[in-house]
């Protein structure tokens, strides 16, 4: 992810790993993409940008103001749990809410019935929010620049997992049982 430096490639089957792109894959249906493991097996071993990044975007145009305030605080309750697993030296663009933030999320989505008006905070935190009112999805930002494929893909159903989880009603009371990633 180089949205600082402007450029965007969408994956196609010819890109130069030493430019300064983001790859963009199609949307993944299922855990066996050709493309993802392409790009995963050219950079595994390529020079790793501080700041780079893998971002999933899990789609959530059914969520209510409700799941998405359980979904937030269910991350945050068990981000510590998980942050070894990012592989990340450099967190400017994927920062942990902090506590007034995520206050600030909770306590204004109370207020609000329609998902695209509550408050999001910050674009560039480890779930963000504002890509609910341009992409209809929840965007988590928290991957590093990991690029073996069987990782990527267990991180990007964890996403999914987790809003599956709050749709189908998890509160944070169900989350703050959770004592491992593993």
């Amino acid at each position: 992810d180089c949205e600082h430096c402007g450029t965007v490639t969408r994956y196609t089957d010819d890109y130069d790993v030493d430019d300064c792109v983001e790859l963009v894959s199609p949307i993944l249906t299922s855990a066996h993409s050709r493309g993802l493991r392409s790009i995963c097996k050219d950079l595994e071993f390529a020079p790793r940008s501080d700041s780079a990044g893998v971002h999933v975007h899990v789609e959530a145009n059914d969520l209510t103001v409700r799941m998405i305030r359980d979904l937030i605080l269910a991350y945050d309750r068990i981000e510590p749990l998980i942050e070894a697993s990012y592989d990340r030296k450099v967190r400017g663009y994927c920062k942990r809410r902090s506590v007034s933030e995520l206050l600030d999320v909770v306590s204004g989505s109370k207020n609000h019935t329609d998902p695209t008006r509550m408050p999001t905070g910050d674009r560039y935190v480890t779930v963000n929010l504002m890509s609910l009112q341009s992409h209809g999805t929840i965007e988590f930002r928290a991957m590093g620049p990991r690029y073996n494929y069987d990782h990527l893909t267990r991180w990007a159903m964890f996403c999914r997992e987790m809003v599956n989880i709050v749709r189908n009603g998890a509160t944070i009371k169900d989350w703050s049982k959770v004592t491992s990633w593993d």
